[in-house]
């Protein structure tokens, strides 16, 4: 399983935590966004965000590889 960080509770179009500059980064595109393998290390992640963006809401998000599906 992997988690990626959504960003805000739109729901028209939920953004998604992503590894280059912005306040913080982000992404529209799942596909882009930081891939965390572990749950906790998420969490922490989410933490630390919410410290520096506090007007910003952070969530977890459980992720599922459909590559490989047939």
């Amino acid at each position: 399983m992997q988690y990626v960080i959504k960003i805000g509770s739109s729901k028209e179009r939920p953004c998604y935590f992503a590894s280059w500059d912005g306040d913080p980064g982000r992404t529209l595109v799942l596909e882009s966004a930081v891939k965390f393998n572990d749950r906790q290390a998420t969490l922490n992640k989410i933490k630390s965000l919410e410290k520096k963006h506090p007007n910003r809401s952070f969530s977890l998000k459980e992720i599922i590889d459909t590559t490989n599906i047939i």
